[in-house]
């Protein structure tokens, strides 16, 4: 996350929020003026990757109450007891409906459309409720401030959903809703430049009254042995010689679980990409787009990442090979980073009040790194360590290799 975010106070934030909340409203204007003839409830095999549309606006509103308005122990911080009860929502059984600690994908369809309204009125209620409550604390430290930071990183990520939703069923977003600002994009050294990193320890840390997620604590001292890695995430253009010289028909290159995945899906090459007569196209909310070939690739899985690495002779980085070329100044920022590493905890990992964030995803998941054009500015940050399912290709995301010396 940005540093903004991690150290904003009472007025900021309350600024913050409310900015937040009018994008996602904005949001929902643009996926429902296509609506029509959508399924926007029922849980679409097609479409898994995604929760139902009016479940994820209630979860939005849900989680900003539970945690800042409903939270008798807010001002506790992170020293919160996981066995104090909260107050009782104005909506009737949120803590089972948009929870979704306790709901599953599946059952979160019962969220029907007759409850829109209520869906509506809910997010203005929470949000109301939330400032009001901000103003009311008035606190000063990390420790007071902590849910409320929380809960605007929150909206933040889903607003991404939201984005990313678009993108999944082909919806027109208006372009100044899509993303774009990047704080990566630092150089303009050549797109297949390689950054050379000499092996070293180097620490990551987090000043006093900063924000941090549980899963980027405590705070870390590293140590890499000298090594070369791409200036840029790999390129359209690259990945296309890559599946030009049979990438996605050579079974040689993909491990066993990533060939039977692209098998199952019949994948011959990346989610939403083409090439017609010799020119890179992307489908890109809706429509068809010519790309910059220079530009990331995007919207590949981790197989597929690897696959590549296999066949470009190189390899993916691991978390601290990242952090050590974004210390090397590293172009980032445009699309999200498979790693080599799984998502895993730091040595001597305490969960946080919100214990369903990180834990329950510990060596399941990959570690990303970096920031998509997707992401919300306030939440791009080099240390922010993200994290997803091996096989989604839904999210704006990319890869870029390294060679040991």
């Amino acid at each position: 996350m940005h540093a903004k975010l991690r150290l904003m106070k009472i007025e900021q934030l309350s600024q913050a929020l409310q900015a937040a909340r009018a994008v996602t409203r904005r949001l929902m204007q643009a996926l429902e003026s296509e609506r029509q003839g959508r399924n926007w409830l029922a849980r679409d095999p097609a479409h898994a990757e995604i929760n139902p549309y009016l479940w994820e606006l209630g979860h939005i509103a849900w989680f900003q109450e539970y945690w800042t308005t409903r939270n008798p122990q807010r001002g506790k911080g992170i020293g919160y007891s996981i066995d104090a009860a909260h107050s009782e929502s104005v909506f009737p059984n949120a803590d089972v409906v948009f929870n979704s600690a306790v709901i599953s994908q599946s059952a979160r369809s019962q969220v029907s459309v007759e409850m829109q309204d209520r869906v509506r009125r809910y997010l203005d209620k929470s949000l109301a409720d939330c400032l009001e409550t901000l103003q009311r604390d008035s606190p000063q430290d990390r420790t007071g401030l902590y849910f409320f930071r929380l809960a605007l990183a929150h909206e933040l990520m889903h607003i991404e959903s939201l984005r990313i939703m678009g993108q999944v069923l082909g919806i027109a977003i208006p372009g100044d809703l899509i993303g774009g600002a990047l704080v990566g994009d630092c150089c303009e050294l050549p797109v297949d430049h390689v950054a050379s990193v000499s092996g070293g320890q180097f620490s990551v840390d987090f000043s006093p009254d900063e924000f941090a997620f549980d899963n980027e604590l405590p705070e870390q001292a590293w140590s890499v042995k000298a090594f070369e890695i791409d200036q840029h995430p790999v390129s359209h253009e690259r990945f296309a010689v890559f599946i030009e010289d049979g990438g996605y028909t050579r079974e040689s290159l993909w491990s066993p679980r990533a060939w039977a995945w692209r098998k199952e899906k019949a994948l011959e090459g990346p989610r939403w990409f083409r090439i017609e007569n010799g020119v890179i196209q992307r489908y890109r909310y809706g429509q068809w787009q010519v790309v910059n070939a220079n530009s990331p690739m995007v919207h590949v899985s981790l197989y597929e990442a690897q696959a590549f690495c296999q066949w470009a002779n190189r390899r993916l980085p691991t978390e601290a090979q990242w952090l050590a070329g974004h210390f090397a100044n590293i172009c980032w920022g445009t699309v999200w980073e498979w790693t080599a590493d799984a998502f895993a905890p730091f040595i001597s990992f305490v969960p946080h009040p919100y214990r369903e964030y990180s834990e329950p995803w510990f060596m399941t998941h990959q570690l990303v790194k970096g920031a998509s054009t997707m992401t919300p500015i306030a939440l791009q940050d080099f240390r922010y360590r993200n994290f997803y399912r091996a096989q989604r290709n839904d999210i704006a995301i990319g890869f870029r290799t390294v060679r040991d010396w």
